[in-house]
């Protein structure tokens, strides 16, 4: 058995973790090609369905790593206005092409925090997207704009939000509510071909937060995801399907397990998202439908379904293609992603949150550099990533605890450090914006002290390490490891839910912490909690909750303020780097 030693001076990483309009290519959308009508339409035999998943309300390219010849390195990617180009070159070599926009859609960046996600309307819109699925994070914005958004019934006089104008499927979500939320499936004719889709939203929204989940019912575990994908795929068939195909917004790790486990013949291919799994070669599953997932918003997925005269599948071949220079920004989308980002640019920026009890406001221009740091900052390691390691030493520091911890977001762009040769052969300068801030809390949460005995501290822990690294799929609840600083942990993966944790005590103590020990510890609240919450980053059991004031306006810290306000923020993220080099050759196998 493998034992994973954990020194957690500072973070480790958490994943929390992605309408109704016109299904079939539009001729008046911007990137669409109606393919007409042709006298033989058995002569063309190839569908090509195009996967856009966890855009994250990225409007504009930004830095991602790139693995390639076994080394590393960071390059410029993604950016709607490529992604059209992209489209478009897909869709004049094959005008019959579908294109699937897959979760995690109007969430992620400033522009969307502060609009409820309508800043990234307009652009998807005139995209020329045929179909697509809601993700957990679509509906973070509360049940009334997420109906407005979707749903062709139930917008509930809620005429502030922007609908998107391609349809949208969930069959594992349903109202509890008269006003119908959104389909199950839907059929796709494209030169004699029947392409049936079922569409599979997220599962986890209730756990995020209840007050996301309000009219809806979201389906629960693997065998009722496998008897609903059996009875949408008999219906498509019945129907004159020639190929099923579902769009998951459940994650890679889920649509696997779900493949193995469904009937032979029942579906073609799932795609899916939520994961950001980047899968260049497609996984077979038991019942030999393909699974993949093509990555986050700096790459598309291509699937090239080939059918014969008998409009029988022949052929299934998915290439990856990544967003990069070699697309112009097109001439349509580039002006409407600039007039998004305009009013986050201008230099007189004043912008209230769009909700009452939230106090955050942005009083300057989202390209403001906040700190120069001399290494790349990142996200995206499961156990330990050096932003969160960063975020809660400064964090644990000003608030004077024996811990800290912070819900680790897989939200966040790279940004690389001073001196790092980039693709183009320039020096990054290592500047964060308050744009990256964002990026890396896209979310309205507030910092806050308590206190913890060593029994419900241990028990968190258990229940974290059990959402990210049960051998269940479905047990899963979106987590990558939380972020923790000042705690040494001895944790074996391998073991069973509630028993991974072999050893916990503090950084610098040879004892373990005991079950009736009281530890202090900072972490994040929800503004919404109400103030006598034994709740702090989302989980419960906490004693004196109080959160933190930010000294200079009044109003409790966010975590977006306490970032980049905090005036020894290089120093401390100097102490941090320091900190990482030296005991992260511990974090991992042992």
């Amino acid at each position: 058995m493998k034992i994973y030693r954990i020194l957690l001076i500072a973070s480790a990483f958490s994943m929390t973790a992605c309408g109704a309009g016109n299904g079939s290519l539009d001729s008046d959308s911007a990137l669409s090609a109606s393919p007409g009508t042709l006298v033989n339409p058995q002569a063309f035999t190839t569908i090509s369905l195009i996967e856009l998943n966890d855009l994250h309300a990225h409007l504009t390219e930004h830095m991602d790593y790139n693995y390639a010849n076994g080394g590393v390195s960071v390059v410029k990617r993604g950016g709607l206005a490529r992604i059209a180009t992209a489209i478009k070159d897909i869709r004049q070599e094959n005008p019959y092409s579908i294109v699937m926009n897959i979760g995690d859609t109007y969430h992620g960046g400033v522009e969307a925090l502060y609009t409820n996600g309508n800043a990234i309307v307009d652009p998807l819109n005139a995209m020329g997207i045929d179909i697509g699925v809601p993700g957990n994070w679509d509906y973070a914005y509360g049940p009334s704009v997420t109906r407005a958004r979707f749903s062709e019934a139930g917008r509930f006089g809620n005429d502030e939000t922007k609908k998107v104008n391609y349809d949208n499927l969930a069959a594992n979500v349903t109202s509890t509510t008269p006003q119908v939320f959104l389909p199950a499936t839907k059929i796709i004719t494209m030169n004699g071909i029947d392409i049936g889709f079922i569409g599979l939203s997220s599962d986890i929204v209730p756990r995020m937060f209840s007050g996301f989940a309000i009219g809806f019912d979201f389906l629960q575990g693997k065998q009722n995801h496998i008897d609903l994908i059996a009875l949408n795929a008999a219906d498509l068939r019945s129907r004159g399907a020639d190929v099923v195909v579902v769009m998951s917004e459940l994650g890679i790790h889920k649509d696997i397990a779900l493949a193995d486990a469904i009937a032979v013949g029942q579906v073609d291919v799932f795609f899916s998202a939520h994961t950001h799994e980047l899968t260049r070669d497609p996984i077979i599953s038991n019942s030999g439908a393909m699974v993949v997932e093509s990555g986050n918003d700096t790459f598309l997925g291509r699937m090239d379904l080939r059918f014969d005269d008998k409009n029988q599948l022949q052929d299934r071949q998915w290439s990856i293609i990544e967003i990069d220079s070699r697309f112009a920004e097109d001439e349509a989308i580039k002006p409407l992603v600039d007039n998004a980002r305009q009013p986050f640019l201008a230099s007189d920026v004043n912008i209230e949150f769009p909700v009452a009890a939230v106090s955050q406001r942005l009083t300057q221009p989202i390209d403001t550099v906040i700190a120069q740091f001399p290494y790349t900052v990142d996200r995206r390691q499961v156990l330990s990533n050096n932003f969160n390691q960063m975020f809660t030493q400064m964090l644990r520091q000003y608030a004077g605890t024996d811990i800290a911890t912070m819900s680790g977001f897989r939200f966040g762009s790279v940004v690389p450090g001073m001196g790092f040769l980039l693709e183009d052969n320039a020096l990054a300068s290592g500047a964060m914006t308050l744009e990256d801030v964002y990026r890396f809390f896209p979310v309205t949460i507030e910092l806050a002290t308590a206190s913890v005995t060593g029994e419900q501290l241990k028990e968190v822990i258990e229940m974290n390490l059990s959402s990210v690294f049960s051998t269940e799929a479905f047990d899963h609840s979106g987590g990558w490891f939380d972020g923790f600083n000042g705690l040494e942990l001895d944790v074996s993966l391998k073991q069973d839910n509630g028993q991974r944790i072999n050893s916990i005590r503090l950084v610098g103590s040879q004892s373990e912490i005991l079950d009736n020990d009281i530890v202090s510890i900072a972490g994040c609240v929800r503004p919404i909690d109400p103030g006598n919450s034994d709740v702090l980053c989302g989980y419960s059991g906490f004693m004196n909750v109080v959160k933190l004031t930010n000294l200079s306006t009044g109003q409790p810290w966010s975590a977006i303020d306490f970032l980049y306000g905090t005036a020894a923020i290089t120093a401390s993220a100097e102490f941090a780097y320091k900190g990482y080099k030296r005991f992260g050759r511990n974090i991992g196998m042992a």
